[in-house]
């Protein structure tokens, strides 16, 4: 008896599990859950990824690399060989270290260190923040004057007295003056101290006649001249020998300094001006007024 009730109980079991397996195959949602979902494409930020991504992949063409010591490279590629020997041994990568040997071989060789030290000149290039002064309209027109002044060309005087009519003179004046009032925008360079004397400056130190324009090229070394106050003015003091100052021939003892760069010196003290031209680097375009006239 309980042989055939065990016998009907495990037969009422199997029938319920064959219902169950024919009730679940047959199912609509299981059918869709084990197929393989179709996803739905959305473009509506279509226009703005691919407009990230082009901007991303320009800022990457535009990147500029840093500059490398050679001694680092060597000793990068000497603790590589070294890290190796210690787990080539069981781990499947001592085919690298022949690799690596003649990665060495070409740090060692002429022609790479003279192809860094060209890559290293580049790139300390690329990075420097400051722009070398470009004259604008005035000042070319008086370089251009004293450079053929001492001529005795037929051409260079013909050239003289077309550069030095009213006509050819307003309208470098007035080129500045247009130049001088535009407003800068993202795709014009940074904007250049400018190298001409406009009007204002001219009614602000008196009559341009006494004022003279120079330029030093300058580098992370001081300038090499002392300044003192006289009243609101910025005077030389002494320059020093071998700076630039000296070097250059045009700063003397007992100049006033009126401008650097279209910064104003006057009213200043000889601590602010000193921390202003320790930042200044490159082309410096100083307003004086000569020893003699001051």
């Amino acid at each position: 008896e309980q042989i055939r009730k065990r016998k009907e109980e495990e037969e009422r079991i199997a029938a319920q599990n064959e219902f169950l397996n024919r009730s679940l195959r047959g199912s609509r949602k299981l059918q869709a859950l084990e197929s393989k979902p179709q996803g739905t494409i959305n473009d509506a930020y279509e226009d703005e990824v691919t407009d990230f991504t082009s901007e991303s992949s320009e800022e990457e063409k535009e990147c500029v690399h840093s500059a490398y010591a050679y001694g680092d490279l060597v000793d990068a590629v000497q603790r590589l060989q070294l890290q190796l020997k210690k787990t080539s041994a069981g781990s499947g990568i001592s085919g690298l270290e022949g690799r690596i040997a003649a990665i060495q071989s070409l740090l060692l060789s002429p022609q790479f260190g003279r192809a860094l030290a060209i890559h290293n000149k580049i790139q300390a290039v690329r990075s420097q923040t400051s722009v070398r002064t470009q004259p604008i309209a005035q000042n070319a027109l008086r370089d251009a004057q004293d450079a053929l002044g001492n001529s005795q060309s037929a051409y260079a005087v013909e050239l003289a007295t077309l550069l030095t009519g009213y006509e050819f003179e307003g309208l470098m004046v007035a080129h500045d003056g247009v130049a001088s009032t535009l407003p800068p925008d993202s795709t014009s360079p940074p904007p250049q101290p400018p190298l001409g004397l406009p009007a204002i400056r001219s009614s602000r130190y008196g009559s341009e006649d006494n004022i003279k324009i120079i330029r030093i090229e300058k580098t992370t070394e001081p300038l090499g001249a002392t300044v003192r106050n006289e009243g609101d003015a910025v005077i030389i003091g002494r320059v020093v020998r071998g700076g630039a100052a000296e070097k250059s021939g045009l700063l003397h003892e007992g100049d006033e300094i009126l401008e650097v760069n279209s910064i104003e010196m006057r009213g200043k003290s000889v601590n602010a001006v000193c921390d202003i031209l320790k930042d200044m680097e490159g082309s410096l375009t100083i307003l004086i007024i000569p020893a003699s006239q001051s």
